[in-house]
């Protein structure tokens, strides 16, 4: 069979919707390419990137989507579906809403697909195919298969390399949908098998896109130990709770970690509650960053708006925080009630959703539920402000003046100014964009 992967876009409709992660590697659609046989021809289309070839004739198209992308990717799977091309949908967002996207596929597959991609393409072969598959086991990750990265030739992406190497996460926020997807526990693939797929990359800078690389400490000491001697640079997800341990951020610094993206969430103790993240201070702020960045470590921080007490000042406090902290990077995003999160459950029950569906609207960027203290649209326009003002020049000067310990290399600065020149060129034009869109002058 010709079998066509698409790596859906968040929309096609406004440009400001889009993020600069676009130009990174999507490793879901190498992860079904390297577990479809030999058989059978895998191409790929990155709709970021490019235009879908609606005029082709593919024998199945799979698309893995998760809540940002359902939209659109219901919409590709529709416009396949109208020509008689059989569609399967796979994901966080179908894994959690299986019903929804069966209105738009003929198959859906839930949780992961280890275990029964290859059963798929044989039902599909016999012209059998069911209209749900789910595996009966998660799958072993000392045996899974390796991406196959061949499908991002000539795709024009950074040359940074997306890994692998634990699923799942030992915490259970309310917002996040990481264990309605994986499942309760923590699994990780042996080290061995870790390095053995580093040492083949074609690039020495890697991204780990584990959702909580430090989630079982000493596993994280092992494969850190193991990664030292192949001289990579790194970057990856942690939780701040790896600031309790010198040894770990010893190793991962030796181990060629540049930094990693900490949730941070909000400063408030309260917010944090609520959402099911108290242990997030377990430190004090002030003292978990400084003991990352002693050890030359940088922090991409992230902060989730629009939480029961946040109000205007304590945005700003964030957005000084974030400045006064030296962080590398910042992003401050809008909460997303992502179906399958006690997070959705609760705004669906105190009616505060603005539809029981707000992903399949036009408007979700801007408009997904009713802040207590804010109108939908207000918080939208005030996270577009923060993006732009702390990735302006003088916020990068400011914190790059002020950053001692994470610009100790040629490497580290240039990465420092490369992307933040790059963030603050994206968020500019999101800004004008976002007004645009709304046909109003900026305030």
């Amino acid at each position: 069979m010709k079998i066509l992967l698409i790596q859906p876009a968040v929309t096609k409709e406004f440009v400001w919707a889009e993020s600069s992660h676009r130009h990174l590697q999507p490793l879901a659609p190498a992860v079904l390419a390297g577990l479809t046989p030999e058989k059978h021809s895998v191409s790929f289309i990155d709709d970021r990137l490019e235009e879908i070839p609606y005029h082709s004739e593919p024998d199945l198209v799979g698309i893995s989507t998760m809540t940002a992308t359902a939209r659109r990717a219901y919409s590709i799977a529709d416009r396949f579906r109208e020509k008689g091309v059989p569609v399967i949908l796979g994901g966080h967002h179908p894994t959690v809403m299986a019903e929804e996207a069966a209105q738009h596929a003929h198959s859906v597959v839930i949780g992961e697909a280890e275990e029964i991609w290859e059963q798929i393409l044989d039902d599909y072969e016999r012209g059998r195919p069911d209209q749900y598959y789910k595996a009966r086991n998660k799958p072993d990750l000392s045996n899974v298969k390796p991406p196959q990265r061949g499908i991002f030739k000539e795709k024009n992406y950074l040359p940074i390399e997306m890994v692998e190497t634990t699923r799942g996460c030992p915490h259970h926020c309310d917002f996040c949908s990481v264990s309605a997807f994986f499942g309760p526990g923590y699994r990780h693939k042996p080290v061995e098998n870790v390095v053995e797929e580093v040492r083949g990359l074609q690039h020495n800078l890697i991204f780990f896109i584990d959702d909580n690389n430090v989630g079982d400490p000493e596993y994280a000491k092992r494969l850190f130990r193991a990664l030292a001697p192949l001289k990579i640079r790194w970057f990856g997800q942690a939780s701040l709770l790896m600031a309790r341990d010198e040894e770990l951020l010893e190793l991962m610094r030796k181990s060629g970690c540049v930094g990693n993206l900490i949730g941070i969430e909000s400063l408030s103790k309260e917010n944090l509650a609520e959402v099911g993240k108290s242990w997030n201070m377990e430190l004090p702020y002030e003292e978990a960053i400084k003991r990352i960045h002693a050890h030359g470590l940088a922090i991409y921080a992230s902060f989730v708006l629009g939480l029961g007490e946040d109000d205007v000042a304590g945005l700003k406090r964030i957005l000084d925080f974030s400045i006064e902290s030296r962080f590398m990077a910042a992003s401050f995003v809008m909460l997303s009630p992502n179906p399958g999160t006690r997070t959705y459950n609760k705004l669906r029950d105190e009616g505060r959703l603005l539809k029981e569906r707000p992903w399949l609207e036009p408007e979700y960027d801007t408009a997904r539920f009713r802040p207590r203290n804010f109108s939908p649209l207000e918080l939208a326009r005030i996270s577009a402000e923060m993006s732009r003002k702390f990735f302006g020049l003088r916020s990068i000067i400011r914190r790059a003046l002020n950053w001692r310990a994470n610009m100790g290399s040629p490497f580290e600065v240039f990465l420092y100014w490369a992307m933040n020149i790059a963030l603050r060129k994206e968020f500019k034009r999101r800004y004008k964009e976002f007004w645009r869109h709304h046909d109003r002058a900026p305030v």
